[in-house]
């Protein structure tokens, strides 16, 4: 995707959990979708900007998710998901990314320490 920092780097990571909160809020808000809307990318700023950036959509996106009622859950979202496989979804994405996080920061730090 154009708009984001250096592949692979923290705050590539960081700018892209951000988009995908802000995208993962348009679903939510608009579901059910056929298709999946296009988000603006989050552009490229220094670490602290991403960090502000990610933490008002992740607030965001927990309100949202907030919202959600038990019967919510079992109703259609995006990409043949219901709503409660989309939330699941979400947290593994996350998930997953705090993990390459904590792997390049523990990378980078061995390597200084040489």
């Amino acid at each position: 995707m154009e708009g984001l920092p250096v592949p692979g780097t923290i705050r590539w990571h960081v700018a892209h959990l951000e988009h995908c909160a802000r995208h993962y809020i348009e679903i939510l808000r608009n579901r059910p979708l056929a298709h999946e809307p296009a988000t603006p990318s989050p552009g490229i700023g220094d670490l602290a900007e991403l960090i502000n950036r990610l933490e008002r959509a992740r607030r965001l996106l927990r309100e949202e998710i907030q919202r959600l009622t038990e019967m919510d859950l079992d109703t259609p979202c995006v990409r043949g998901m219901d709503v409660g496989e989309f939330v699941r979804m979400t947290i593994r994405h996350e998930t997953w990314h705090a993990g390459q996080i904590a792997v390049v920061r523990r990378l980078y730090g061995r390597r200084n320490r040489k």
